[in-house]
C-alpha cells in the first residue's frame, strides 16, 4: 500500500494549483489502493474471476473449463490458441474446451483473459476518445511480453509462459489510470498534471490490481 508520506506529497504536487476535479480523482484513488478495491474499468467479469480462480494451487480443470466455456467469445479465442501450430504442431484438430485448456496451461491462459479483457475496454464506447494511446500502450505491453517469453526461453529460469504473463500485465497500471482520467476532463486538459500521477502512481496501481487478482507475488513484484 501507498504510505501516508508518499500520497501526501503526490497530493500536494499535483492539486496545488489544480481543479478539485483532480483532487477528488486523487482522493478516490487513494482510498481505493488503501481498501485494495481498485479494479480496471470495463474488466469483463469472466476475466476477473479466471484471474482469482487461477491464484489458487488446487483449483480444478472442470471448475476453469465452466468458468471459460461461460463466455463464448474467451472459449473461442482458447480454442483458437490451443489450435495453433505453436500448441498443436501435429495439426489433429482439438474439438474440446477442456482439451484445449490443458493445451493452453493456466499462464497462458491467465494471458488470453487479459487480452481478452483488453479487446473489449477498447472497444467499449465510454473509451473511444483515448482508444489510439490505449492501443500505443498495451502493444507496448505485448512487446514486452514478447521479449520476456524469449529470454525465458533461453535463460530457463521461468516459464515461458509465465513470463509471457507477466509481460502482459506489465503496464496495467498505466492502463488503469488511462481509463479513468478518461472519464476526468480536468485531466484531460492537463498533460502534466495527468502524467504526473501517470508517474508517481502506476506501480502501486498494478501493484493492487495483480495482488486482487491474486497473481503469484514473484509476478507482481
Amino acid at each position: 500500500p501507498i504510505s501516508p508520506s508518499m500520497s501526501h506529497a503526490i497530493h500536494i504536487d499535483v492539486t496545488r494549483a489544480a481543479t478539485p476535479e483532480i483532487a477528488v480523482f486523487l482522493d478516490d484513488l487513494r482510498r481505493e489502493l488503501a481498501l485494495g478495491t481498485i479494479d480496471l474499468p470495463s474488466f469483463p467479469d469472466v476475466s476477473l474471476q479466471i484471474q482469482r480462480l487461477l491464484g489458487d494451487d488446487n483449483v480444478s480443470t472442470d471448475k476453469v473449463v465452466r468458468l471459460v466455456g461461460a463466455e463464448p467469445v474467451l472459449a473461442a479465442r482458447v480454442m483458437q490458441l490451443a489450435n495453433s501450430a505453436a500448441l498443436n504442431p501435429s495439426g489433429t484438430p482439438i474439438l474440446e474446451l477442456r482439451t484445449a485448456v490443458a493445451r493452453l496451461g493456466f499462464d497462458s491462459l491467465r494471458a488470453a483473459a487479459v487480452s481478452f479483457a483488453m479487446t473489449q475496454l477498447r472497444l467499449a464506447s465510454a473509451y473511444h476518445s483515448i482508444k489510439a494511446p490505449l492501443e500505443m500502450l498495451w502493444s507496448d505491453n505485448v512487446l514486452m511480453a514478447s521479449t520476456a517469453c524469449v529470454v525465458a526461453r533461453r535463460c530457463h529460469r521461468i516459464s515461458p509462459d509465465t513470463a509471457l504473463f507477466a509481460g502482459l500485465v506489465s503496464g496495467v497500471g498505466k492502463i488503469c489510470l488511462l481509463a479513468r482520467a478518461s472519464q476526468v476532463p480536468a485531466l484531460a486538459a492537463s498533460p502534466t498534471a495527468y502524467h504526473q500521477i501517470v508517474s508517481e502512481w502506476h506501480a502501486e496501481v498494478a501493484r493492487a490490481l495483480l495482488t486482487g487478482w491474486n497473481v503469484a507475488e514473484d509476478i507482481v513484484s
